[in-house]
């Protein structure tokens, strides 16, 4: 695995102030997650609730295949991961390194 996949990979789970990133877990198509005890996450809801876990699903995952608005063109991959880590938008927004 490269540096830039393992660091994107890394950023799918932290974000400002919530346990997942849903923005980008909506690029990726993530209809369901699994936690060992339910949690808040925004967009989220509970569907299948177990004693050894509960099932989320997605309420704003995007389909397989969609359009944005803009493309912005960032100097380099941090820059992209940064902005993937912050109040990021794939429904209107791609984002791409141009270094």
């Amino acid at each position: 695995i490269d540096n830039y996949f393992r660091d994107f990979i890394g950023q799918l789970y932290t974000t400002s102030g919530t346990s997942a990133n849903t923005g980008v877990l909506n690029m990726l198509n993530v209809k369901y997650i699994t936690f060992q005890q339910p949690v808040s996450v925004p967009g989220f809801e509970t569907v299948y609730p177990t004693d050894r876990g509960v099932v989320m699903e997605n309420m704003n995952v995007l389909p397989k295949a969609f359009f944005v608005d803009s493309l912005v063109v960032m100097e380099n991959q941090q820059n992209v991961l940064n902005q993937l880590s912050s109040d990021f938008d794939p429904s209107e927004t791609a984002c791409a390194s141009g270094g």
